[in-house]
């Protein structure tokens, strides 16, 4: 007895186009590059190189962008792919400022500017003025992030750069004055 077996496969082969998806990320102000931008589509992230540059490679389709960059916000585009193409996705810069308050933590005394908003390039001085009777001991800085360790100068210069050792960008700062009574003459 013989026994005969026939197998048959049939190949089916279907070409897979893919195309390249080149995607420039710059500021929206001043239309420079961003380097070093987060851009992701479908799970893979590439980071943008010194142009803002990246490309995908990517079969027809439509697709949702996310990119993020440190300093601006996080940015979303959908995209269909039918061809090679390239896009430009522009991001905004994050405008950091801290609403600075002053308080007195103890002795007698004032603080001028009693408050102001610290934003870009500022510097803001702040003087620790005693009433007689009482000297200047020591500022604290406090932020949502911690606080200073004490700063023994009579006149405080902050900026932005400053403050975010100590609070996140856009959240209330205290500072606070210490006054320590004064020793007279004997």
């Amino acid at each position: 007895m013989a026994i005969i077996y026939s197998n048959k496969i049939n190949i089916t082969t279907q070409k897979i186009v893919a195309y390249t998806l080149g995607i420039t990320v710059e500021d929206i102000d001043t239309c420079n590059p961003i380097e070093n931008a987060s851009v992701t589509i479908n799970g893979i992230t590439q980071k943008t190189n010194s142009s803002g540059f990246v490309s995908f490679n990517l079969q027809a389709g439509t697709y949702t962008i996310n990119i993020s960059a440190a300093g601006y916000s996080n940015a979303s585009k959908q995209i269909s792919i039918t061809e090679n193409s390239t896009t430009i996705i522009y991001l905004s810069p994050i405008t950091c400022y801290f609403d600075v308050s002053s308080s007195v933590g103890s002795g007698k005394g004032y603080i001028n500017p009693s408050s102001a908003v610290v934003s870009g390039s500022d510097q803001i001085l702040f003087a620790a003025i005693p009433d007689s009777e009482y000297q200047f001991s020591y500022w604290v800085i406090k932020g949502n992030k911690g606080t200073s360790a004490p700063i023994t100068s009579e006149i405080l210069v902050v900026n932005v750069e400053t403050l975010m050792q100590y609070s996140i960008c856009n959240s209330p700062i205290t500072i606070i004055a210490y006054f320590k009574q004064a020793i007279t003459g004997l």
